[in-house]
């Protein structure tokens, strides 16, 4: 079978140093920060009905699977499994912090830079792309005979009037 290689967004993160424990994110993809946002909802949401089920060890058993799927739907599958693997998500360990907190906080920092690098880079390129349809326009030849050459100053113009001008260039 033939192989193809090209950057498809995902970063590769070893959990607490260890290579054999790799988790991979696609800190190009625009719908994590939605995902994550819908996730944090449903897991409010569930959290409360669990509560209501009044055993500790159900509840404590249901928040890990729900959280673990939440997660899972927003990194990628297998996330948890790599980061936690059997442990339940809600154990304390040192210092009395839940394995998930000291987990999402070492990670949302490492992956927003991450994500804040992609963005940027996006931009450039798309910036680039563009470049030549926002710069100041010098019409070749007056369109009307007697008429002086007009130069559109696109750094004067509103960032809607650029738009506009250039969805007239692209038309």
């Amino acid at each position: 079978m033939q192989s193809i290689s090209f950057d498809d967004g995902f970063r590769s993160y070893a959990i607490n140093g260890d290579e054999s424990r790799v988790i991979r994110i696609n800190v190009t993809d625009l719908n994590t920060k939605k995902r994550f946002d819908e996730a944090l909802d449903i897991i409010d949401r569930k959290i409360d009905e669990i509560k209501a089920i009044g055993d500790d060890e159900i509840q404590l058993v249901e928040a890990d699977k729900l959280i673990r799927e939440q997660l899972d739907h927003v990194f990628g599958d297998g996330t948890c499994e790599t980061a936690f693997g059997k442990t339940n998500v809600l154990s304390a360990v040192s210092g009395g912090r839940l394995i998930i907190e000291g987990f999402l906080d070492a990670l949302m920092p490492v992956i927003m830079a991450d994500m804040k690098s992609a963005s940027a880079a996006a931009k450039v390129r798309l910036e680039e792309k563009t470049q030549k349809y926002i710069e100041p326009v010098v019409l070749a030849k007056p369109p009307v005979v007697g008429m002086m050459p007009q130069t559109v100053d696109v750094d004067s113009m509103t960032k809607e009037e650029k738009q506009a001008l250039l969805a007239r260039l692209l038309a």
